[in-house]
């Protein structure tokens, strides 16, 4: 019962990555396209894509909040190891909105310029964010790690 919650968990955090970059991408979208055309449709409309991924969320933490086992109280140092884990999966989730705004910001801007394709500055090197908040992510997992093994 444990691996399966473990599982659900994980497939919750994969849903909300996905959920963030969905809605940032449109989001961007949204917000260019009136900034350059003057559309009428506000961004805040980009959110209404986040609602199956929402649902799909709860569902898998409520199943695996109901498959996982109660444990004994945590002592300080697991406290702290979830405050590591905490901060680190705000960090993965800042990291998948960065890299949505900015790969769309960067193709956008190219294709309002009208150049698809420039050597030196392709909208993939929004990815490059993956640098610093994978680097802060797997810092404070790898604390959280420490800490609960000593816990």
């Amino acid at each position: 019962m444990k691996k399966a919650s473990s599982w659900l968990f994980a497939l919750a955090l994969v849903l909300s990555h996905a959920m963030l970059a969905v809605v940032a991408v449109r989001y961007t979208h949204i917000y260019l396209d009136g900034l350059w055309k003057s559309t009428s449709l506000p961004a805040a409309a980009a959110w209404s894509l986040a609602l199956p991924f929402a649902a799909g969320i709860v569902v898998c933490l409520l199943l695996a909040w109901f498959f996982r086992k109660r444990e004994g109280t945590g002592t300080e140092r697991g406290a702290v190891s979830g405050v590591f884990v905490g901060l680190a999966l705000v960090l993965s989730h800042s990291m998948v909105v960065a890299m949505g705004v900015s790969y769309v910001a960067i193709a956008r801007y190219l294709e309002k310029l009208g150049l698809q394709a420039v050597v030196g500055t392709p909208p993939e090197l929004a990815f490059l964010w993956v640098i610093p908040f994978g680097v802060s992510s797997a810092l404070c997992l790898g604390m959280a790690h420490l800490l609960r093994k000593t816990a």
